[in-house]
């Protein structure tokens, strides 16, 4: 199957609807969505030309290229990620299954005891929140 100049990704074709309590805004190639507590920005691309319209977010190439044409879809992802976000942070759960293993929470750093000679410490990046119960870990943001 030939690709033609038109080619454009499935969710790139139709505008992002913007939420009611949300509010985007494009300036200086940079995307910033705005929602409850929660602010998210983005640099985009140059190749690409994010516009926001009473119809909603408009994703489109400037110029017919293969990284265009490619990059509007997964600005597009992008996009619809931020706007879903800001209003309802995303929420992961992860259960640690095995003879041994523990994990806690100290401060800003999660310190895991997965059966190396030392504990595995990682600490909690800016706008991340994490819970532990037992061997369950709960990570919750605004930002996939």
């Amino acid at each position: 199957m030939k690709f033609g100049n038109t080619h454009m990704s499935r969710l790139a074709k139709k505008p992002i609807p913007v939420p009611a309590n949300v509010t985007v805004t494009s300036a200086d190639s940079t995307l910033t969505v705005k929602g409850g507590k929660e602010t998210l920005s983005m640099l985009v691309h140059p190749s690409i030309t994010i516009d926001v319209t009473p119809e909603g977010i408009v994703i489109k190439p400037k110029a017919p290229t293969a990284l265009a044409r490619a990059l509007t879809g997964t600005f597009a992802a992008h996009v619809h990620s931020m706007t879903a976000g800001v209003i309802t942070p995303w929420k992961k759960v992860l259960i640690m299954k095995g003879v041994g293993y523990k994990v806690e929470l100290k401060g800003s750093e999660l310190v895991l005891n997965v059966g190396f000679s030392h504990p595995v410490v990682l600490k909690i990046p800016e706008g991340v929140t994490a819970t532990v119960e037992k061997t369950t870990i709960t990570i919750s943001g605004a930002d996939k």
